[in-house]
């Protein structure tokens, strides 16, 4: 089979995917094991994101183990990855905690592979699961070396770790350091998304969370660029979202005027 033709069934697995016709998606995801996609990691983690929806978001700790095994046997097949250089790693830092810290150091070696992708799902499971520790520790993991990610993964990994700080932070914000250490992890998040992102990248399969937060799995031979309406479409959808997340992280913060400011210019973007 031709590349055309993988990239052909990858874009029907993500378009059925996306209008919940998790059966199709199914049966085209089978389509690509038989052309190769047997030991591709994209692949199987497509196939266990989608028999997960197929079967009602009812299994989240199957589906954890499975994603797991995944990892595992990628990292075997593949070895560990060095240390990445200072130079690539996130330019915005966030603010760990000690032991946070470490941890950090002990997961960090596999991040630049394809196992960033079942890293950034398990995490988005985790939140689903409303395992907000655990999820954040994840998505510090992936943060730390945002600069050797996808961009399309790495625009995921931010507004994923900033629900989750948002959902931690909300009625535990008592002092001024708990204050400084939201707003110097949220600042870092929203730097990064502010800067030029390049849209119109190949297609992806999406796992939608309650704040409409996805889990990143691209299909091996994703889809081909999307024509100009579409990125359009998709610059105006990051920007609202952009908006959004930033009067949300303002409200937090006790800056109401901000935050006001924030949601009317994210209204004003569909009207």
């Amino acid at each position: 089979m031709s590349g055309d033709s993988k990239s052909s069934v990858a874009s029907q697995a993500h378009a059925f995917y996306s209008v919940g016709k998790y059966e199709k998606a199914l049966e085209c995801l089978q389509r690509l094991v038989k052309m190769g996609g047997k030991e591709d990691s994209r692949v199987q983690g497509n196939l266990v994101l989608t028999e997960h929806a197929k079967g009602g978001f009812k299994r989240p700790l199957v589906v954890r183990d499975r994603i797991t095994a995944l990892r595992n046997s990628l990292k075997a097949r593949t070895g560990k990855a060095g240390p990445v250089p200072a130079a690539l790693r996130g330019k915005e830092s966030l603010r760990l905690d000690a032991e946070e810290d470490e941890e950090e150091e002990e997961e960090a070696d596999d991040t630049d592979t394809d196992t960033s992708i079942l890293l950034y799902n398990l995490a988005a499971l985790h939140f689903h699961e409303k395992q907000y520790g655990a999820s954040q520790h994840i998505l510090y993991t992936l943060f730390a070396r945002i600069e050797v990610l996808e961009e399309s993964l790495a625009v995921h990994v931010c507004f994923l770790l900033l629900d989750v700080l948002l959902h931690s932070a909300r009625g535990n914000i008592h002092t001024d350091k708990d204050r400084e250490r939201f707003s110097q992890n949220t600042a870092a998040l929203l730097a990064y998304l502010e800067r030029p992102h390049v849209f119109g990248a190949p297609a992806a399969l999406t796992l939608e969370t309650e704040d409409s937060t996805s889990s990143s799995t691209s299909s091996s031979g994703g889809a081909g660029g999307s024509s100009s309406s579409g990125r359009s479409l998709e610059m105006a959808e990051f920007t609202f979202r952009l908006h959004l997340y930033k009067a949300k992280v303002r409200l937090l913060l006790g800056e109401v005027k901000s935050s006001k400011k924030e949601l009317k210019s994210a209204l004003e973007i569909f009207q």
